[in-house]
């Protein structure tokens, strides 16, 4: 008997120290500089803030590239365990574990194909009226995603969205800045598609948690700790400064005030 349990607390231990192991959901269209894939590998600042959590909280990733349709479906029954990139908004609160708090600050930018003869102050109202691409499954904020006023075109990928912009087959569209300038640098798409400003939002980006992981309130406090840990960091800034991405930091005052304070939901 004295053997026996000898050996279960060996395997107890053992098994503690194991990593867990999470599926993490991503699109399969590149959503860069959050997360694209070069060389058979997954980069993007939105994966290597996850890898720094995922060490403090011992776990490890498994990504999966699906369809974004597929993503938030799994995501809400349970097959995918964490969705990288996600804006928090009433609609998806009700369905998807968000953590708190945001991780980065994204800018909702109208795009408009040059030359561009729009009066625009970064009102809505402004394009009221108007055909304005954008991408189907695609949330821009509270704000845009329950506005009335505007006629959406919407395009199956975020990739074909910039084409058919550039083109001119769409005057208008709605689109992350961040993720329409990391592209425009691939492909020299700011010579035909201006970036309208002001911006029409600013919103923050989530990591969102999978129905069955959610369950574990130890797990989800561990996490969201370890990533408010990680963004006082210098660690936070370096990553940021290696994107050029300072001006998206979740700690400028306006907005950390709005959602670092946010309790886990």
């Amino acid at each position: 008997m004295r053997l026996f349990r000898v050996w279960l607390c060996l395997m107890l231990v053992a098994f503690s120290g194991q990593a867990r192991e999470l599926n993490v959901a991503l699109a399969d269209v590149d959503y860069g500089p959050f997360y694209y894939q070069e060389n058979n590998e997954i980069h993007g600042i939105s994966v290597e803030i996850l890898a720094h959590v995922l060490q403090e909280v011992r776990a490890t990733p498994q990504y999966n590239r699906l369809p974004w349709s597929r993503v938030l479906e799994e995501l809400k029954d349970g097959r995918q365990d964490l969705v990288t990139v996600l804006y928090l908004t009433r609609s998806r609160r009700s369905q998807y574990a968000y953590v708190s708090p945001a991780y980065l600050r994204d800018s909702i930018n109208l795009l408009c194909h040059k030359p561009c003869n729009l009066a625009f102050t970064g009102s809505l109202a402004d394009v009221h009226g108007r055909y304005v691409g954008v991408t189907r499954n695609f949330s821009y904020g509270e704000k845009l995603d329950h506005e009335e006023g505007i006629r959406r075109q919407t395009v199956e990928r975020e990739p074909e969205l910039f084409r058919l912009l550039s083109q001119g087959k769409l005057k208008l569209a709605v689109a992350s800045r961040i993720t329409f300038l990391w592209r425009a640098s691939r492909q020299d798409l700011l010579r035909k598609v201006e970036v309208m400003e002001p911006a029409l939002d600013s919103v923050g980006i989530h990591f969102v948690l999978g129905r069955k992981v959610a369950e574990d309130k130890a797990f989800t406090t561990e996490f969201s700790q370890a990533l408010r840990d990680y963004l006082q960091s210098p660690a936070y800034q370096k990553k940021l400064k290696e994107y050029q991405l300072e001006q998206h930091s979740i700690l400028q005052p306006v907005f950390a005030d709005t959602h670092i304070a946010q309790a886990p939901r």
